[in-house]
């Protein structure tokens, strides 16, 4: 049994640490293409969302609908041919940068598509998910043999 449950534990590692290639290519590609400009900090986009919870949480203490919202940081700039790009970055923008001079990365063919430069909003989370699976491959290894 714990060769079976060794073997699953290898597996999800494996896949997570083929799917951060997998994105860690597309995004060397698009770094590869990537025009860059000077941007800036103008706002906060908010969304919201709702799920449904079965079980009683600690926080509310209650099972039911949950309500929540998420802020991520609207950019603007100017690209090559001057065009003004308003875009949404994915993700939060370090406390550490200067909000009103951040180097964007851009699609000079969609201009839309662009990200903020910042190391760990770039490449920081492969790290954390090639970790994630690496350490799932080492624990269904041990799982599977040696107990």
């Amino acid at each position: 049994m714990k060769a079976m449950i060794g073997l699953v534990i290898i597996f999800s590692g494996l896949l997570f640490i083929i799917l951060t290639l997998k994105k860690f290519l597309k995004q060397k590609s698009f770094m590869k293409t990537a025009s860059q400009a000077q941007g800036k900090f103008i706002g906060y986009s908010y969304s919201s969302f709702t799920r449904a919870q079965r079980e009683n949480d600690s926080v509310s203490g209650s099972a039911g609908r949950i309500s929540g919202s998420n802020a991520n940081p609207k950019v603007e700039f100017f690209t090559k041919d001057g065009e003004r790009i308003e875009f949404v970055n994915s993700a939060s923008l370090s406390s550490d940068i200067d909000l009103q001079n951040l180097e964007v990365l851009y699609d000079p063919k969609n201009p839309k598509e662009a990200i903020v430069f910042d190391f760990f909003g770039v490449w920081g989370w492969m790290y954390i998910t090639t970790g994630l699976g690496l350490i799932l491959v080492l624990v269904g290894s041990v799982l599977r043999y040696f107990l």
